[in-house]
């Protein structure tokens, strides 16, 4: 919503709506959510208050208004597009404010309430056995959101460079005129369609440039050169990272999985030596794997 501006169309405001609701049962919630102090649960309304004041009270309170006066400007804006140029001004000026939702959002991903729901689901899963697959799956689904996210923000950075810098190319050349060139694209194209079409397409550039460390597409001007060299240089920083902390959670998994499998192989073979009951056998064996499971 940064990079792509859009109108008041109703499913935009419906959606903004329902995220600033978010937001807002959010902030009220946070008066309400206890919080511990030397191992003593504390309830009371005044100091949990006072601790909010202390942490995220103004960031949340900034990023509510300044989502609710997005709302009311957007909804009150011509939708001709006449008349309105201030109110354009303060809707970008707010879209970039809205950044800060970003802060906040890394916030709740690292307080303790997602801590809390982690915990419950790897205690769950710990249960079933399965506790080290699951705590697999959860670290490579948060690596492979934090690719997407990243490409998502590349895709918007491109397109606003696309965007802004088209009609000042030095060769009077650029990436909007060769994709326009190339793709054929229909001149009764709703703006919808438009914007999902170089949506996609900044994301297939991002994705490519993060990963493959060269542009998909040849720089036409000057410009687009800087702007190629900065983000593979940004992407061969962040990709490799991230392509290297996957291949560390395989070999972690291998080699826990095969510390466990060792262990039980090693126990199965004492209590058959030992002429141990089956039936006996099975408990211990249950008793023994959910201490291992526990222990990862």
């Amino acid at each position: 919503m940064l990079a792509w501006e859009r109108g008041s169309e109703e499913s935009f405001l419906y959606l903004a709506c329902i995220m600033v609701l978010f937001w807002s049962c959010d902030f009220i919630s946070n008066f309400l959510t206890s919080f511990t102090k030397e191992d003593v649960l504390v309830r009371d309304f005044r100091a949990i208050a006072k601790q909010y004041a202390k942490t995220w009270l103004f960031i949340d309170l900034a990023v509510v208004s300044v989502d609710w006066l997005a709302i009311g400007l957007q909804s009150f804006s011509d939708p001709s597009g006449q008349d309105n140029t201030d109110a354009k001004k303060y809707i970008k000026v707010i879209r970039f404010l809205k950044a800060f939702r970003l802060v906040r959002v890394l916030a709740v991903l690292r307080s303790g309430r997602f801590a809390q729901v982690q915990e419950a689901v790897v205690r769950r899963a710990t249960v079933l056995g399965v506790n080290l697959q699951i705590q697999f799956a959860m670290g490579l689904t948060r690596l492979v959101f934090v690719i997407l996210w990243l490409n998502h923000l590349g895709s918007c950075f491109w397109w606003v460079f696309v965007k802004n810098y088209k009609d000042y190319s030095t060769t009077d050349n650029s990436w909007h005129d060769l994709i326009i060139a190339d793709s054929d694209v229909p001149a009764n194209v709703n703006n919808g369609e438009l914007d999902a079409f170089w949506y996609v397409s900044g994301f297939y550039w991002s994705i490519t440039a993060m990963f493959s460390c060269a542009s998909v597409l040849q720089p036409q001007n000057y410009a687009e050169t800087v702007f190629s060299i900065v983000y593979i240089i940004f992407g061969m920083l962040f990709g490799s990272s991230l392509i290297s902390s996957v291949a560390a959670m395989l070999v972690d998994f291998q080699v826990v999985t095969r510390d466990q499998n060792e262990k039980l192989r090693t126990l199965r073979k004492y209590l058959r030596q030992n002429g141990v009951q089956p039936s006996l056998s099975l408990k211990i064996q249950k008793q023994i794997v959910e201490r291992i499971f526990a222990d990862t």
